[in-house]
């Protein structure tokens, strides 16, 4: 799902394409690739694989709502539902757009809401071998072929982005690299 969702937005977006096709040089050899990593994370910002994070809370805790402040008991269960962090217009000024620096310059650490694999010692535990073979993957297709993507809900850089992406629906155009200019 992330690597579909990520190549629908490379399709889409061409400066983000064009540095993701520059971090593709060389796709057979195993190495970490920054660029597409991040696209991968963004796609998975934007449509969370996971989207609802169920904790349960070990001691009472104090929360706070502006001026307003009360405690919830430990034990409680607590249910956090992710696009909602993710896609917060009022905190978040690229909530709705398609931006892989985030995740390359630590921005992201100004935003703690943001947990595409989770976060804590609950975090996901594949997350770095998702990270590694969803971009090993992307630095494959973008090497080998432009996908140009026919479906909708289109996906602009010039628009906000959807809120949901049915990845089952995603449908590409390929045109391989053999017939290509390079």
């Amino acid at each position: 799902m992330a690597a579909s969702r990520a190549l629908a937005l490379l399709a889409t977006h061409p400066d983000q394409h064009a540095r993701a096709t520059a971090d593709a040089v060389d796709p057979h050899t195993p190495q970490t690739r920054d660029y597409l990593r991040a696209c991968v994370l963004e796609s998975v910002r934007l449509w969370p694989t996971t989207p609802v994070i169920l904790r349960d809370i070990t001691e009472d805790t104090l929360w706070r709502t502006g001026a307003d402040r009360f405690t919830i008991e430990g034990g409680a269960a607590l249910m956090i539902v992710v696009p909602a962090f993710h896609r917060d217009q009022e905190s978040l000024p690229f909530a709705d757009r398609f931006v892989p620096d985030l995740w390359l310059e630590g921005l992201e650490r100004q935003y703690p809401q943001l947990v595409p694999f989770s976060a804590g010692p609950a975090g996901c535990p594949g997350r770095n071998l998702v990270l590694f073979t969803t971009s090993t993957l992307l630095a494959h297709l973008v090497e080998a072929a432009d996908c140009h993507l026919r479906c909708t809900p289109e996906l602009s850089p010039h628009s906000p982005l959807p809120l949901t992406l049915n990845h089952f629906g995603l449908d590409f155009a390929i045109t391989p690299a053999v017939t290509r200019a390079r």
